[in-house]
């Protein structure tokens, strides 16, 4: 397969809005609740926590489904972030829901999880922990996108191609919260996995 050819499927894959798909099944619309979002962390809180897990494994999938196949075929390291790349701003701006998506950290972990298996684990622990000490998933995230570049720069140095991917998660995160950002100087930032007082 021709790297151009591979390049649009990837796009096509990231582009497939499988949280919202997912809601629709269970009768939700997960854009007219919550955050309005249709990644994985606005699905668990509209449709429940398994949907949320199933959306967020098919969005790694995604992000995955590129880079393996580039790597696969020989196309080598450039290609694969490339795929990566595209998948993600599929998946962020999708044409099918006019150019609207999910913030793509999901996506960005699953392209990882080809590109640089080390780097996403260290990704996911970073996020795990953040996580649990704060229950914000947008700090979680943050957390998650500078451990991964950090690791990714350690192990390939800071020009490599997986790299550059790497700093392009750190700018979507920022750009993709913006709101959470507001939410957290004003001190409304939902939390997760914290049960509220009942009055």
């Amino acid at each position: 397969m021709s790297g151009p050819a591979l390049l649009a499927l990837s796009f096509l894959a990231g582009s497939v809005p499988f949280g919202l798909l997912l809601g629709r099944l269970l009768g939700i619309d997960v854009r007219r609740h919550g955050s309005g979002n249709i990644g994985a962390t606005n699905v668990g809180r509209s449709a429940g926590r398994a949907a949320g897990g199933i959306t967020l494994l098919l969005d790694a999938g995604k992000g995955a489904f590129g880079p393996a196949v580039a790597l696969a075929t020989g196309l080598g390291p450039a290609w694969a972030a490339a795929c990566g790349a595209v998948a993600i701003a599929g998946h962020c701006w999708t044409p099918w829901l006019s150019g609207r998506g999910g913030k793509g950290v999901a996506t960005l972990v699953g392209a990882f999880l080809t590109l640089d298996t080390v780097a996403a684990a260290a990704g996911g622990v970073a996020f795990s922990a953040t996580l649990g000490w704060t229950r914000i998933v947008a700090l979680a995230s943050l957390a998650l996108s500078l451990v991964l570049l950090l690791v990714v720069a350690v192990r390939h140095g800071i020009g490599d191609p997986r790299s550059l991917l790497a700093i392009g998660g750190v700018g979507l995160v920022l750009l993709r919260h913006r709101a959470n950002w507001r939410r957290l100087r004003l001190g409304q930032e939902p939390r997760v996995f914290v049960r509220r007082a009942r009055g």
